[in-house]
């Protein structure tokens, strides 16, 4: 696991938590699954998640109010993924009141 840990004032992160922001991880790691939680509304770095060559799973926990969460844009002008809301796994979120939705990005086969 990663995260910047720009939300230190709030979150005790544990000590197995890499502190590195998503692109450097997408750079130096090459994933090949990645999953992100509530990413901030037209953030830049979901845009890097599509284009990273060892990425061919993406899940997406985040909110249907395009407003508040995700890069909806990036989303949907993206290529290389199949993608689709998982109903099942979205109403297992807490808390229900975010509306929210995990979206399944599963790379295009090439050929």
């Amino acid at each position: 696991a990663s995260d910047d840990q720009s939300w230190s004032h709030a979150v005790t992160y544990p000590a197995d938590v890499k502190k590195a922001d998503a692109v450097s991880v997408l750079e130096h790691d090459t994933p090949q699954a990645v999953v992100c939680s509530f990413p901030p509304p037209g953030n830049a770095f979901e845009k890097r998640v599509f284009t990273t060559k060892s990425v061919e799973r993406y899940v997406v926990i985040t909110s249907k109010h395009r407003f508040a969460a995700g890069d909806w844009s990036a989303y949907e002008k993206q290529t290389s993924f199949e993608w689709h809301v998982d109903e099942a796994l979205s109403k297992l979120v807490l808390p229900p009141e975010l509306d929210p939705a995990v979206l399944v990005f599963t790379r295009r086969a090439v050929g």
